[in-house]
């Protein structure tokens, strides 16, 4: 059980390590972007791990997610209404995925999404590792009336495996001062806002 235990957790620890300074600088301005009483949509990453813990100084939200992490970190809070998506497990990653998952989303509308990706590029759009996971993006931004983005300077310039969505699917991309400013500038011109940590 203990080594089962490990595998579960090692990947995903692993990760909140990279950039962790960053990734929590970025968690705590995204919270900001959120008043008491709305619905979010989070997708699995470790900064939106973080923002999960900067969102517990808020009141009366509501919560849609695939991440096992963040609905075991706000599950407990007095005033939150957690749903986690059922459907197949990724336990590396932890995440939830698969046409369950997208079948119940469909129920779901929020004020906004919160999205960790793996690469922004202005040529390419948003992209991540994991394709069971992008439709689920997809879905997320679909079914929210705005969309934030949460990813650290490096992932700015990167191409991931999958394509989750051009850059103008999202309306606010939180990210880092150090992030390299004449690609941010391309960013910027498909309409995105930019909230610098």
């Amino acid at each position: 059980i203990q080594t089962v235990k490990n595998y579960y957790n090692m990947e995903f620890m692993r990760r909140q390590k990279e950039n962790m300074q960053y990734k929590k600088a970025i968690a705590t301005a995204a919270a900001d972007l959120v008043s008491d009483g709305e619905t979010l949509m989070i997708n699995s990453g470790t900064t939106t791990f973080f923002t999960a813990v900067e969102l517990k100084r808020h009141k009366n939200l509501n919560i849609v997610t695939n991440s096992i992490s963040v609905a075991i970190e706000l599950g407990a809070h007095p005033t939150f209404r957690v749903i986690l998506l059922g459907g197949e497990i990724n336990t590396q990653y932890s995440f939830i995925y698969g046409n369950d998952a997208m079948t119940q989303l469909k129920n779901y509308k929020a004020d906004k999404a919160i999205l960790s990706v793996d690469g922004i590029r202005s040529d390419v759009g948003l992209t991540t590792y994991h394709a069971e996971e992008a439709v689920v993006d997809k879905l997320m931004m679909e079914r929210s009336r705005q969309t934030i983005i949460v990813a650290d300077y490096t992932k700015l310039g990167h191409e991931s495996f999958s394509n989750i969505g051009p850059i103008s699917s999202a309306q606010r991309w939180v990210t880092n001062d150090c992030v390299d400013m004449e690609q941010l500038e391309q960013i910027k011109s498909f309409g995105i806002e930019i909230v610098r940590t």
